[in-house]
């Protein structure tokens, strides 16, 4: 599964996805500076990894839009199996999610 919040970007990528069985590649347009009135689609954004169970995935990559970028890693912690692989762009983490990934590292 990919999110994708550019509707440029998201075109081109769906051409290129197009027929594959194994991705499901969503839309969910959003401003790189998300407004208050835009958090319905802030919420279908990063809440993209509920549609997955706990444990489910083996891969995730946390890349999109920087403002909600740990928020979305968060909810993708608990869908990686022990064992899976977390990539996050941007190699610096807030405090807050260094405490998520210790807790994933843990498992």
């Amino acid at each position: 599964m990919s999110v994708e919040h550019h509707a440029g970007w998201y075109q081109k990528v769906s051409e290129q996805v197009r027929g594959l069985s194994n991705v499901e590649y969503l839309h969910c347009p959003i401003e790189e500076e998300p407004t208050p009135d835009e958090k319905p689609r802030v919420d279908a954004y990063v809440n993209a990894a509920d549609q997955f169970g706990d444990g489910e995935l083996d891969f995730a990559l946390v890349d999109g839009l920087t403002r909600i970028r740990d928020l979305c890693a968060v909810k993708v912690i608990p869908k990686i199996r022990p064992g899976g692989v977390i990539l996050r762009r941007q190699r610096e983490l807030v405090p807050s999610l260094q405490i998520h990934f210790a807790q994933f590292a843990a498992r």
